[in-house]
């Protein structure tokens, strides 16, 4: 009986610290309102290691750091959490994993808080789903990693990103278009 219930924790514990692991809605729209200190205190007490930073030399261009959780020798983690911040910009977060129920429990969560699908599109190697509450902005995408050869199953990549509907610069004047703003998340890798 004592084994039993000692075999029955063990795993209880395990399927919970591994689901701790990836981030709720609530957490993610909780740390896109955070600075790089509160993040980063964050992202270790959840086990994740912080991964790469970039900062441009332009005042109005977006400081970056990003954050894995089980990452591998060849790149690649189980989650990516990307924070993105600049003087007179407000925050953006993206989320990404190939854990598509942790996508599906945010989606839940949006939906009961009140988002709105206001666009879907297919893009380049996947698809987009754009949801609004007031002025924050939530996309999801779903692409095809392009690094598996296509002789195996495809995997799919999941990313959140929010962030407000206009990012305004230091002089208070709107910071480009949404395709602009798009373009940081292109290739999030550059460093």
């Amino acid at each position: 009986m004592l084994r039993s219930f000692t075999l029955f924790a063990f795993f209880l514990f395990a399927t919970l610290s591994s689901i701790s692991q990836s981030l709720t809605f609530d957490e993610l729209v909780l740390l896109r309102s955070k600075d790089l200190e509160f993040v980063h205190e964050y992202m270790t007490k959840k086990g994740y290691v912080l991964s790469g930073t970039d900062n441009p030399i332009d005042i109005d261009e977006y400081n970056s750091a990003h954050w894995a959780y089980k990452k591998s020798h060849e790149n690649k983690a189980l989650y990516w959490f990307y924070y993105f911040s600049g003087d007179g910009l407000t925050n953006i977060i993206t989320f990404q994993t190939a854990n598509g129920k942790a996508i599906e429990a945010a989606k839940v969560r949006m939906k009961a808080l009140g988002y709105k699908l206001t666009d879907k599109d297919i893009i380049t190697n996947g698809l987009s789903f754009t949801y609004q509450k007031d002025k924050i902005l939530v996309i999801i995408t779903n692409k095809i990693d392009e690094e598996i050869d296509y002789d195996s199953e495809a995997q799919n990549i999941f990313e959140i990103k929010i962030r407000k509907t206009y990012v305004y610069s230091n002089n208070n004047s709107k910071k480009g278009d949404t395709s602009l703003l798009d373009k940081l998340f292109e290739n999030p890798e550059n460093e």
